[in-house]
């Protein structure tokens, strides 16, 4: 089988390990596979392709900015991929986050339908199943009336003029309207994606994201690559991992909630993802910027007692499945695909927005034994293992290729 994928990035971030995760088990199985992807030169081979550029990436922010139209530019780089693709002519084309400014959507979209080439599309946050945004926070219930009346202009993607949202519905329909198009995600995803009216008649698939859980994330006993002062400590550790630029993540609120037991001495609070500068942080909270290094990531979730997620909308937050893989339990808001994460104990989650009772929950957390680590990690085992997802995926790619004669 000949399969293409098409991702933001590769490798780096949640997506661009689920996507270069899935272009290395299919290549070890003996398929032929080719990894496109826009932004960061993190990778490339033969069978890997940068298809965009720093320049162009920044005009294409700035004219969503202007326009309100993103996903409408980078045209020079959607060429090159259209290229690629007659060349490599794939039997299935495997989409995952399709936004982030390095691809003219409809321009693709519009070449896999007239070349009716069998498309699975991952549904790594809302933004296939609604207008122009990624997530529709707040709203509990979706209706095509909901998504088009959406005119949220402040959250990613940002506009400082329109919305645009009735364009986006209708071509994303008139687009998606074909048999040999399947669309995959978690299950409050493909819950949400019935509701909003756009693939409806599409074929839907329930697949949970995925970690590497066997050399990368697993419970870590010796700890090499870590501050000293997390060691030989009585302290309970408190863990919180996500960009702090994003304002959707809750980076601040977890400093927030760090500054809350600044003169409890039991407490010591870790935030990795720091990514912005002269953010005033309490002395109980140790602050790193992005961790490259898996191993060390998987040391700190491992010696972490409790892993805090305050994420305002997410559909599978990667951070919370790292923490279970390394046996630490999660806690976080009732919002979005959050609470999906885990059942009781491994996972807890409050009212959205509550931070107070968050906190609550950190004061009655105990210091992580080897039972809940064991809980947590057999967990993560029967969900989110890499073979778990590549054979839900698998079946789906022989599924639509037969179909497809």
């Amino acid at each position: 089988m000949k399969v293409a994928i098409i991702n933001n990035t590769a490798r780096i971030g949640s997506t661009g390990k689920i996507a270069y995760g899935q272009y290395v088990r299919l290549k070890a199985d003996g398929h032929s596979v080719q990894l496109y992807y826009g932004r960061t030169k993190e990778l490339k081979t033969d069978e890997i392709h940068c298809i965009d550029s720093r320049f162009e990436i920044f005009i294409h922010g700035m004219l969503a900015r202007i326009t309100g139209l993103h996903g409408y530019f980078s045209n020079c780089a959607t060429s090159k991929l259209l290229h690629m693709l007659d060349d490599f002519k794939p039997d299935i084309v495997q989409l995952y986050n399709l936004h982030g400014y390095y691809l003219n959507i409809n321009r693709l979209l519009r070449y896999l339908k007239k070349k009716e080439i069998p498309t699975v599309y991952s549904m790594l946050d809302e933004f296939p199943y609604l207008g122009r945004n990624c997530y529709l926070y707040d709203k509990e219930i979706l209706s095509p009336e909901a998504v088009l009346n959406y005119k949220d202009k402040n959250h990613y993607p940002i506009t400082w003029t329109f919305t645009w949202n009735k364009n986006y519905y209708e071509s994303k329909k008139e687009l998606y309207a074909r048999n040999n198009m399947v669309f995959a995600g978690p299950q409050w995803v493909t819950e949400r994606a019935v509701q909003s009216g756009l693939v409806k008649q599409s074929q839907i698939r329930v697949v949970d994201e995925y970690v590497e859980t066997e050399k990368t994330f697993y419970p870590r006993d010796k700890y090499s690559l870590i501050e000293k002062e997390l060691l030989d400590t009585d302290k309970k550790i408190i863990i919180g991992v996500a960009p702090y630029s994003s304002n959707r993540k809750g980076g601040n609120i977890f400093i927030n909630i760090a500054e809350r037991f600044e003169d409890n001495k039991n407490y010591i609070f870790v935030y990795v993802g720091m990514d912005v500068k002269n953010v005033k942080t309490p002395g109980n909270c140790i602050v790193k910027g992005y961790i490259y290094n898996q191993d060390m990531l998987a040391e700190y979730y491992s010696i972490a007692d409790l892993h805090v997620c305050p994420s305002l909308a997410d559909t599978m937050p990667n951070s919370c499945l790292d923490a279970l893989a390394c046996g630490t339990p999660v806690i976080g808001f009732k919002n979005t695909g959050v609470p999906y994460i885990a059942d009781e104990p491994m996972g807890q989650f409050v009212e959205n927005k509550d931070v107070e009772a968050l906190c609550e929950l950190i004061r009655k957390s105990q210091k992580k034994d080897r039972e809940v680590a064991k809980g947590c990690r057999e967990y993560a085992l029967s969900r989110y293992t890499p073979e778990v997802y590549y054979r839900k995926m698998y079946g789906i790619y022989e599924g639509i290729d037969k179909a497809n004669g």
